[in-house]
């Protein structure tokens, strides 16, 4: 039969365990999600650099026609 002793011998082993498996399967979870969360963001993020880019390149040419 078991003791005290015993029983919190298991349950220390038995929440070490879960804690590593929680340690390690938790990011694959995050991930996977964070990744289909985040990708239109970046999608946007890129848009908004190939904007910005536009928009100094037309500025930067009108800049150097009304120096000239």
């Amino acid at each position: 039969m078991l003791d005290k002793n015993d029983l919190s011998q298991i349950k220390k082993i038995v929440h070490e365990e879960t804690l590593k498996i929680v340690c390690e399967e938790t990011p694959k979870i995050v991930d996977g999600r964070l990744d289909k969360k985040l990708k239109p963001i970046k999608q946007d993020i890129a848009q908004i650099r190939k904007d910005n880019k536009t928009l100094i390149s037309f500025f930067d040419k009108e800049y150097l026609n009304l120096r000239k």
